[in-house]
């Protein structure tokens, strides 16, 4: 599913503002001077920005930085020193290492309970993360048990109509499309109808909630509910975000995804370009959101039967990977270029890539993928 899960940094200002520009915080190093504190808390306000803009490579240094002076100031039981293992925690989930998220939002659980008890805010926030992490891992049992928990101490501590709930209804409507559609979609509801209380139209809480919303209509076949929720998301991330933001790239493949689930594969190819092209913005060409986004439009480039162009970006995809030294994408995408190859009628170009995946699924070890891209050599 395409859900945008909700998840929580902290920060240990809480007059932290999120438009806090990078330039403005890294300037504020250098007023710093030897005081290590006063560091740690622009390297957490540095994290945090990086994050919002979706570089969690460097959000994490900055908090790995910030971490180290803490700890050692602090000692490990300390409220500050978890906040930061939790942010550690959600960079590592979002950069896909999600066993190693798993070890620090355990880390930062395990202090904050032992210092504020069990029903307290910022301990729902931890098991939150910490849901969400075993959602990732594909622990169902305990991403939903987490999860409720989460949900429990927040509607005791604020009642229904908080941004918190929200995330909670949202992150178990989440959980709940694994096995029941219509109990996934009442949480979605939930959670959406709370944002806009809270934050009225336009905020990027609400557009998420719009696309959770439209994933489990797609998911029950109800596209055209689906497109209506994506449109709206994408019309609210528009007015709020610049043209470069990880949200309107999803909110663009979301959309072309339901134009392809519709069979409108020419509307698809638009917002799937518009989407690769907000990623390009972001990451450079040399980046694994890219390439995936690169192998999307070249599956609407098939099946509107432009062959070149799926080609360009199939190769395109292969050489990031290659670059990146990701062996399993590498070979999942030498297969694709042999299957485009192969729609064209180039056999031996097609031969040539299926026997350059079989090899990687070889180096790696899986003989049944092997046996796959051997099974597509074509025989002159």
């Amino acid at each position: 599913m395409l859900f945008a899960r909700n998840l929580s940094s902290f920060t240990s200002d809480r007059c932290f503002d999120s438009s806090l520009s990078i330039k403005f915080a890294e300037k504020g190093l250098s007023f710093a001077g030897d005081d290590a504190l006063r560091q740690s808390v622009i390297y957490n306000r540095l994290g945090l920005a990086y994050s919002s803009r979706g570089n969690h490579k460097k959000a994490l240094e900055y908090y790995l930085k910030a971490l180290s002076i803490r700890s050692s100031h602090y000692g490990e039981k300390n409220i500050q020193v978890s906040s930061l293992y939790n942010n550690i925690g959600l960079e590592y989930g979002a950069s896909g290492n999600h066993q190693k998220a798993l070890e620090y939002c355990m880390k930062a659980l395990s202090i904050r309970r032992s210092v504020m008890g069990e029903n307290d805010p910022a301990v729902a926030t931890l098991y939150n993360s910490l849901g969400v992490e075993y959602g990732e891992v594909g622990d169902r049992r305990n991403a939903r048990e987490c999860l409720e928990k989460a949900l429990s101490i927040r509607l005791s501590v604020y009642g229904e109509n908080h941004p918190d709930v929200a995330s909670s209804f949202s992150n178990l409507g989440y959980e709940y499309g694994f096995e029941d559609h219509q109990k996934a979609l009442e949480y979605a509801i939930k959670a959406r109808d709370i944002f806009i209380n809270v934050f009225g139209v336009n905020h990027p809480n609400v557009a998420k909630a719009f696309i959770n919303v439209g994933c489990v209509y797609g998911e029950m076949g109800n596209h055209e509910k689906a497109l209506e929720c994506y449109m709206n998301a994408l019309s609210i991330l528009s007015v709020i975000h610049e043209e470069e933001h990880p949200d309107l790239a999803l909110s663009y493949y979301s959309v072309g995804f339901e134009y392809r689930a519709m069979g409108d594969h020419s509307r698809a190819l638009e917002y799937k370009k518009k989407a690769l092209s907000v990623y390009i913005g972001i990451h450079g060409e040399c980046h694994t959101d890219v390439a995936t986004s690169f192998n999307n439009v070249a599956l609407e480039y098939e099946w509107v039967g432009d062959y070149a162009n799926a080609l360009n970006c199939r190769l395109k995809a292969l050489e990031i990977a290659e670059k990146s030294c990701d062996k399993s994408k590498a070979a999942i995408y030498s297969y694709r270029v042999g299957r485009t190859f192969k729609y064209m009628g180039r056999y031996d170009d097609a031969n040539e890539y299926f026997r350059r995946s079989a090899d990687r699924w070889k180096d790696i070890g899986d003989d049944e993928q092997v046996k796959k891209a051997l099974s597509e050599i074509v025989k002159n």
